[in-house]
């Protein structure tokens, strides 16, 4: 039985060939056909019978599946920023899956992956930058109904959320915005003090 691994073809590609669970040849070729031709060339008289190629490849599609992982993860993101508030308030992973036409369990692992936060996750740090935004604009919200608002499930929960990435409590930022545009502070940044990334 042969596999063959590699990335895109023309690329690189390592031949690995079993008896059994037992590796029996491998050797690095410069792309799949030169490949190809080596394991015809090793085994074309082997025990008198021709091997068949290949057993099974790995890695084949690599590229396509790869294209195709990114579009969710793009399709997942492009849907979920630009919600208005109250569609975003509520949403579910399982929501942003139906919408984009995937499944959940193809979809929920391949955007952890790619973007080190899992989607709920990804969700709940939108709303806190929207949070963030609006008391940056100096909107007139009293925290809890920001909180209820944009969805949390407590102002302990929203309060929480807002301090891992902002870095302060959203009442205590408040304040701070509000001396700023009195001119008792200096102007503060508008971006969040992460600059959008997970901590």
């Amino acid at each position: 039985m042969a596999g063959i691994s590699f990335r895109e073809w023309g690329d690189p590609c390592k031949l690995v060939v079993f008896r059994g669970k037992r590796i029996v040849f491998k050797k690095d070729y410069p792309n799949p056909g030169s490949a190809k031709r080596g394991f015809a060339n090793r085994f074309k008289n082997e025990d008198g019978i021709k091997p068949l190629w290949p057993g099974f490849t790995l890695d084949h599609n690599y590229k396509e599946r790869k294209e195709e992982k990114e579009s969710l993860i793009e399709k997942a993101i492009a849907y979920i920023i630009p919600l208005k508030d109250e569609e975003i308030r509520n949403l579910t992973a399982g929501d942003v899956a139906a919408a984009i036409q995937t499944g959940l369990d193809e979809l929920a692992p391949v955007f952890e992956k790619d973007q080190k936060i899992s989607i709920p996750g990804f969700i709940k740090r939108e709303k806190v930058y929207r949070a963030y935004f609006a008391l940056n604009k100096g909107i007139d919200i009293a925290v809890p109904e920001l909180s209820e608002r944009l969805g949390f499930a407590s102002v302990a929960e929203f309060e929480e959320a807002f301090e891992t990435y902002i870095l302060v409590k959203p009442g205590k930022y408040k304040e701070i915005v509000r001396k700023k545009m009195n001119g008792d502070l200096e102007p503060q940044s508008t971006e969040p003090p992460d600059g959008g990334k997970v901590p």
